[in-house]
């Protein structure tokens, strides 16, 4: 039996206390990050949200325009530049729609993969 240790068991007991106490904050930090992330994510979603209803509002109004511009080019009044402009302007505010459409669906598919 030995009658000095040197603080073996006392540093050992120390020890394993620290190890428990930093296996904790390990894992509250990455509950923290998976919980900032989600809101991050969510904030996200919520501005392309906005930006989709801006998008369906600004292609109906690009819509009116592409199709006033089609009926006075029929008529006569417009020539083909004004023409494809407004073909332009409509197919781009389509290509936005489903750019927006697709972070969407990636921030969504993010969400559900935390």
């Amino acid at each position: 039996m030995p009658l000095f240790s040197g603080f073996d068991t006392y540093y050992k007991s120390k020890s394993s206390l620290q190890a428990e106490a930093a296996a904790e904050k390990v894992k509250n930090q990455s509950r923290y990050n998976v919980e900032s992330e989600y809101n991050i994510l969510k904030t996200k979603i919520s501005e392309f949200g906005f930006l989709y209803q801006m998008n369906q509002k600004k292609m109906v109004n690009t819509q009116k325009y592409f199709d006033l511009t089609f009926a006075e080019y029929k008529r006569g009044v417009k020539n083909s530049p004004d023409l494809v402009n407004a073909t332009e302007r409509l197919f781009a505010e389509k290509k936005r729609k489903f750019e927006i459409l697709k972070e969407l669906e990636i921030l969504k598919f993010r969400i559900e993969n935390l």
